[in-house]
């Protein structure tokens, strides 16, 4: 996802020339182009990420917009405090864009992992989570983001995700259908709506019609998804590399909750323990039961259960 990130950026930056990105000290080699364009705009803050996200929130109170861009763990946990004071509180149009979601760093172990983000962020005041699905959906957030004011985390896979479905649209948002189901549905997260396509098509050989959404706008759930929602036949589950405490699935019940529609036919697919297992992210995934045949195993017992 970087590379349709920094595309994207590029071609913004172009005709904006109130954003501005700042680094610390990584993704150089893809910000190639991005750094030729924007030249002074462009700002490499070294390992010093703490006094990046000050700098940040002293660019943006002179009207940048800027986009701040490093490996989830940093921008996120390292400068919380600077955050939360500088960028939310006084809502600061800083977007943080952190790449190698969830354990996209998996053999460098928990220290850069990023399985607690969306909780973190999501509980911060005036601040919006987005988690894009594909590549396309990456370029749609982009260029959402950099016409909102105000704070944003927009959270990354490390590689590449390509659409399985180019030709639906992306409204940014709103919950993205990849495919219709009338018996269950998933709604999955960033790198989890390829495996949520996969365990779709396994329980389609079994007679099962499975949806697929990708809700890329995390936090706030909003209207637009809690409309799909209430409109959806048979149980539905949430798919997302992130811890079960304080992620997607947990936001989407309290939303629920506070609406007054009842979570009949519902579960949670998240990472729900710990581990100092190390290993690639498909190792991790598998290790964690964030796999198609977990989403299968899931589906079924739902619906045996209704």
């Amino acid at each position: 996802m970087k590379e349709a990130f920094f595309s994207t950026l590029t071609e913004v930056a172009r005709r904006d020339s109130r954003v501005v990105f700042i680094t610390g000290d990584v993704g150089m080699g893809f910000a190639k182009q991005l750094s030729s364009e924007i030249g002074p705009r462009f700002i490499n803050a070294g390992v010093a990420e703490q006094n990046m996200m000050a700098m940040a929130a002293g660019l943006a109170q002179e009207g940048f917009r800027v986009f701040v861009y490093s490996i989830a763990n940093f921008p996120v946990f390292r400068c919380l405090e600077q955050f939360r004071n500088l960028v939310a509180y006084p809502g600061a149009s800083v977007v943080v864009v952190s790449v190698g979601a969830g354990m996209g760093y998996g053999a460098q172990g928990f220290t850069h992992h990023s399985l607690e983000d969306i909780a973190v962020m999501s509980a911060l005041p005036k601040v919006k989570v987005l988690v894009p699905g594909s590549d396309l959906e990456v370029a749609g957030c982009v260029e959402g983001l950099a016409k909102l004011e105000g704070p944003a985390y927009l959270r990354l896979e490390r590689a590449s995700v390509v659409d399985f479905s180019p030709t639906i649209p992306f409204k940014f948002g709103s919950p993205r259908s990849l495919k219709e189901g009338e018996d269950a549905t998933v709604i999955a997260l960033g790198g989890m709506v390829p495996i949520a396509l996969e365990a779709s098509e396994r329980l389609e050989k079994k007679g099962i019609s499975v949806g697929v959404f990708s809700a890329h706008h995390v936090h706030p759930v909003s209207q637009n998804f809690v409309d799909y929602m209430r409109a959806l036949k048979g149980p539905f589950i949430t798919l997302e590399e992130h811890r079960s405490v304080g992620g997607f699935g947990a936001l989407v019940s309290q939303r629920f909750a506070c609406e007054g529609i009842p979570l009949t036919g519902f579960r949670p697919l998240a990472v729900d323990s710990y581990s100092d297992e190390l290993g690639s992210q498909a190792h991790l995934r598998t290790h964690f039961g964030l796999t198609s045949e977990a989403v299968c195993q899931a589906i079924l017992d739902l619906r045996k259960n209704r």
